[in-house]
C-alpha cells in the first residue's frame, strides 16, 4: 500500500515489518532482563519497567 499523495509505503506498512518486530522484541526482552537485575524496583509489571526507564534506570531495588 502507497501513499496516494507521496507514493511512499504507508506509516501501518513501514512499522509492520519482521525486521522491526525483531529489534522491538529484542530490545523488550533486554530491557526486561536489565530491569530484573536491578531488582524491579517498581514492581513487576511491565508498566513499572517503563517508569524505570523514566528514571534513565538509576534506581535500583531499596
Amino acid at each position: 500500500m502507497t501513499n496516494e499523495n507521496h507514493g511512499q509505503p504507508s506509516s501501518t506498512q513501514r512499522g509492520n515489518t519482521p525486521h522491526l518486530r525483531r529489534f522491538l522484541s529484542t530490545f523488550f526482552r533486554t530491557a526486561l532482563d536489565e530491569y530484573r537485575e536491578a531488582g524491579c524496583p517498581f514492581g513487576k509489571h511491565v508498566d513499572a519497567m517503563l517508569i524505570w526507564f523514566e528514571y534513565n534506570q538509576k534506581t535500583t531495588d531499596n
